[in-house]
């Protein structure tokens, strides 16, 4: 059969130029190792990072009616917050003494330029509103603030307070671990100075509940008076009242009347014990009487690696259990790290089961070889999609996965319509060595599968332009698929006409 004219073209002279390069074997190693070590250091997570700055701004108007805080303070705020470049939505809620605003940034806007903007809106705002509007507070939410680790502290015999107490100095160790954002306690009452009036005392003396409240607001206080020198030493001089337990607190004066100062131990009854209740919590098992409770939450940085973090927490708390009383129990209800782990693990199983299957369903179409010469692009291709994402900050979470595995039924096109070509000719033109039968098959449907390649990238990219939460959720499906494309491309023109050559030699030797 007379052989046909074909001109090598990219692919051909990039599979004559690897074809025997001894840098071939060496690329297919070191992928292999790329994409294993990226495997192993991206932070692995459940969801992947979706960045939506929200904001809220927490406003006190002590007196002030609920359609006051709207005219005069809300609507005013909400005008200004929405002149800001890149605010999608502004939520709001007005209520006697005080409002709650909310604003949401679009998807992809970064955090802190939008805390900065939100900060200098209100210094802008600040003097147009009434003098009685306290300072704001404010603060911003990420995806990051949702915990990923929960223990559950529980007792038979303590209540929320004694058990608050106990777990708080374990509490404080743990906010100093690394990669950690927050450590809060929920729930469970902290120990509190009570002062309770008698007002029939303070009749007497001829205060009010007023005078109470402003004494101890003035006297909370401790800020420096000055300095005075001797020969040998330095003395700093403060004004204001150092509140160091029970003593300190009754001693602060409230006024005087006829001549005679009143201290608060005059008018009132002051008590350190825990606060007043605002919740309560309960630990339910199956087949368990409820039991009282307090929750440990922690949230993480950025760009943490969740599975790793939360079991080094978990260790370290099984270390200080030791110092909690024998009737505390500790519970994990909530540990994103393990299942972020069996999702993850899972997800590598299926990755290599579909790899192993597309390889059995080639064999059984092309032959054993052929299967075999496929194989070696599936793995190098995925190696180098794995690390790419790890360049380019993606987290390994079940979207991520997910892309690899959509990636492999179309990474090996490119595989495979090489292997088939080469198998045709050194059927159909046997008096060609396999080092020439091989470059002309790839010189033969190099453009082809290059338009092909491109034609798949271009349907699927434009998927990661898509607007709303949607787009950056799923980005990294057609960002994955495009980049292990263009790396199938490379494989099949540079790799396969090498494995070819070393893996079907032996079984056309004899032709």
């Amino acid at each position: 059969m007379e052989l046909p004219k074909i001109k090598k073209g990219f692919a051909g002279k990039l599979a004559e130029t690897f074809i025997h390069s001894k840098l071939t074997p060496l690329t297919v190693i070191f992928s292999l190792i790329l994409g294993l070590g990226s495997l192993i250091i991206t932070p692995k997570e459940e969801e992947p990072q979706i960045i939506v700055p929200m904001v809220d701004i927490q406003l006190q108007a002590p007196g002030a009616m609920a359609h006051e805080i709207e005219e005069k303070v809300v609507t005013p705020l909400e005008r200004a917050f929405w002149g800001i470049d890149g605010v999608e939505y502004i939520y709001s809620t007005s209520m006697d003494h005080g409002a709650l605003i909310t604003v949401r940034f679009k998807v992809n806007e970064p955090l802190e330029p939008s805390l900065v903007k939100i900060h200098h809106k209100l210094i802008e705002t600040r003097p147009t509103l009434a003098t009685s509007i306290q300072d704001p507070v404010v603060k911003s939410y990420s995806i990051d603030d949702v915990p990923f680790l929960a223990i559950s502290f529980s007792s038979q015999i303590r209540d929320d307070y004694k058990l608050r107490q106990a777990v708080a100095p374990m509490a404080k160790k743990l906010s100093s671990f690394p990669n950690l954002a927050k450590v809060e306690i929920l729930n469970g009452r902290k120990k509190a100075l009570r002062v309770i009036v008698d007002l029939a005392k303070l009749k007497r003396t001829g205060l009010s509940l007023l005078d109470v409240h402003q004494a101890l607001k003035q006297n909370h206080a401790l800020l420096p008076a000055g300095k005075n020198f001797s020969q040998h030493t330095v003395y700093d001089f403060d004004v204001g009242a150092k509140i160091e337990g029970v003593s300190d607190l009754e001693k602060i004066a409230l006024g005087s009347a006829g001549g005679q100062i009143f201290t608060l131990q005059d008018v009132a009854q002051v008590a350190l014990g825990p606060e007043n209740r605002q919740s309560y919590s309960s630990l339910f098992e199956k087949n368990k009487k409820a039991t009282n409770a307090i929750t440990l939450i922690f949230a993480k940085r950025k760009g943490t690696n969740v599975v790793t973090l939360s079991q080094r927490l978990l260790d370290e708390v099984a270390k200080l259990k030791k110092d909690l009383p024998t009737d505390v129990k500790t519970t994990v209800i909530r540990n994103y790290g393990k299942t972020a782990k069996e999702k993850s693990d899972e997800l590598v199983e299926h990755l290599l089961i579909a790899t192993l299957s597309v390889s059995i369903l080639i064999a059984l179409a092309m032959g054993l070889r052929a299967a075999l010469v496929v194989a070696v692009a599936i793995p190098v291709t995925l190696a180098l999609t794995m690390a790419i994402y790890y360049f380019m900050d993606y987290t390994l979470n079940r979207i991520t996965l997910f892309a690899l595995i959509f990636s492999i039924g179309i990474l090996v096109d490119d595989a495979i319509v090489v292997v088939e070509n080469i198998e045709r000719y050194l059927r159909s033109y046997k008096r060609l060595s396999l080092v020439q039968a091989t470059l002309r098959a790839v010189s033969e449907v190099g453009n082809p599968t290059i338009l092909a390649t491109f034609t798949v990238i271009a349907a699927i990219l434009p998927m990661a332009f898509v607007s709303g939460l949607m787009g950056p959720y799923m980005k990294p499906i057609p960002v994955g698929a495009s980049i292990a494309m263009i790396f199938s491309l490379f494989i099949a023109f540079m790799v396969t006409p090498w494995a070819s050559a070393k893996i079907l030699k032996e079984s056309h030797s004899d032709e």
